[in-house]
């Protein structure tokens, strides 16, 4: 297992630093129907025109007010036949450090199911994952799940939800597969807000999984009260048993990935800076990122969170060629990967939620 692991490291190591000349790359929304195209592409990042239904989470850098407020922010998007139907935030979820994705974490959109209950939400990884604090993975990996519950809101007399109920028996609902974060995009709101979104993750199409016509195929979709296969070796809340070995090689995996990313960012620093400066960048991009100082930080330490790790990331797939790019989220995740582990089965059942 040692060995393996090593070979992983070794491939990481080894990238090759080659960048073609002057190779910038960028995705802006042109069309006059600015909210109508946004609306579309929330649900459909890669503009394949596909009826998606299904739950996708993206990262969204945001500048308004004159461009003056900067914030960013996971939202968890509800798509119905290629429509957004509800789209929530999650930053409140995170502490600060922490990766992009707020893993673990109970989120309740408003999605009342009657007048005294409420869907809540939960996102777990993969035991193999649970380690790796960067959201960035190479497009359809099998990541981790979407586990749901129905809670009981409990009313005071004037109608005012004084609480949820406490049960915490969750149940998978959805697979969650990595997006290509290479589909960047950029829109432009009312009053000058531009909002950055980069894709994560995604639940498979539920129109396909229902004719079994992709990878998952008919275990993808929960029949009845039995829990799907793919849910069985994933906790909603990551609570997975590793051993001393184990453990060991992932502390190892970390400080792989971080020192790495330093040197990434030390090695392309001014190509970064350079493709900032370009004219052929849109202002909506050098706003984004002028406002996000992170570029300029050299420091190790700055890498010891799974939020640095991506922020470091999305400026590299500006300037590196796609290959390259892929090659270097392929190397960090395969070091993961690589480390033996056995897998755990967990027992769900929805009368347990319901």
């Amino acid at each position: 297992m040692v060995r393996l692991f090593l070979k992983s490291v070794v491939a990481v190591l080894c990238l090759s630093a080659f960048v073609e000349a002057n190779f910038f790359k960028f995705k802006l929304n042109k069309n006059n129907k600015q909210k109508e195209l946004a609306v579309e592409r929330l649900c459909d990042p890669e503009g394949t025109g596909e009826r998606y239904t299904g739950f996708r989470l993206e990262k969204q850098f945001i500048l308004s007010n004159n461009k003056k407020n900067f914030t960013s922010d996971v939202h968890f998007i509800s798509c119905e036949n290629g429509n957004k139907v509800k789209e929530y935030p999650l930053n409140s979820l995170n502490y600060h450090n922490e990766s992009y994705i707020p893993w673990q974490r109970e989120f309740c959109p408003s999605e009342e199911t009657d007048d005294v209950s409420k869907v809540c939400y939960k996102l777990a990884r993969r035991k193999s994952f649970k380690q790796k604090e960067s959201s960035i993975y190479m497009k359809e990996t099998f990541v981790g799940g979407l586990f749901s519950t129905t809670r009981q809101q409990n009313f005071k007399k004037n109608g005012k939800i004084l609480s949820l109920n406490n049960f915490e028996k969750y149940f998978p609902l959805e697979p969650l597969l990595a997006e290509n974060v290479l589909n960047q995009w950029i829109e432009l709101k009312a009053q000058g807000t531009i909002v950055y979104h980069i894709p994560l993750l995604y639940t498979p199409n539920i129109n396909k999984l229902k004719h079994g016509d992709i990878s998952f195929g008919p275990e993808g979709l929960a029949e009845g009260n039995n829990c799907p296969q793919w849910g069985k070796y994933i906790n909603e809340n990551e609570t997975y048993q590793y051993t001393k070995e184990s453990q060991m090689l992932y502390g190892q995996a970390a400080r792989i990935t971080q020192r790495e990313t330093f040197n990434l960012l030390s090695q392309y620093k001014d190509r970064m800076v350079e493709f900032l400066k370009r004219e052929s960048t849109p202002a909506a991009l050098k706003n984004i990122f002028h406002k996000d100082d992170f570029v300029f930080k050299i420091s190790v330490d700055d890498f010891k969170s799974g939020g640095a790790v991506d922020n470091v990331m999305i400026y590299l797939s500006h300037v590196v060629p796609n290959t390259y790019f892929g090659n270097i989220v392929s190397g960090f995740q395969n070091v993961y990967e690589s480390i033996s582990i056995e897998e755990e089965i967990f027992n769900y059942d929805r009368t347990e939620v319901l």
